[in-house]
């Protein structure tokens, strides 16, 4: 009994309670840098003052692009257009789970947190 509960508890996504906040003030220009990650460390967003926020991921290649999907819509490709990340930000006002990808040559990452206080963790963030 005690096996098959641990394979099921191995088995079932868990989400960790919440995002991970760090701040830090630019020392150039005093902004509040910030970066807000996902509880399991793969996605991250960054924000530098009042600049919208930028989606980054934990890939060794800064030009790597990251599929996002917020619930069951359709997934959105992040890149260098800011249309995208202000539609992703956009679903995630109403959303409940974020999932994501990304290639990390040679694997491919992926993962899904809980949406939960995320974007009043960004706007803290200025």
């Amino acid at each position: 009994m005690k096996a098959a509960l641990a394979l099921l508890l191995v088995a079932s996504p868990a989400f960790a309670s919440g995002w991970i906040v760090t701040k830090k003030p630019d020392p150039m220009t005093d902004a509040t840098r910030c970066m807000v990650t996902s509880p399991d460390g793969k996605l991250a967003f960054y924000r530098n003052g009042d600049d919208p926020p930028h989606v980054v991921t934990g890939s060794a290649y800064s030009s790597a692009g990251v599929y996002v999907r917020v619930d069951d819509r359709e997934a959105i490709y992040i890149d260098r257009d800011p249309a995208d990340t202000a539609r992703l930000m956009d679903q995630l006002k109403t959303g409940q789970r974020l999932r994501f990808r990304y290639r990390d040559y040679p694997h491919t990452v992926e993962g899904e947190a809980p949406v939960g206080d995320l974007l009043s963790l960004l706007d803290d963030c200025q």
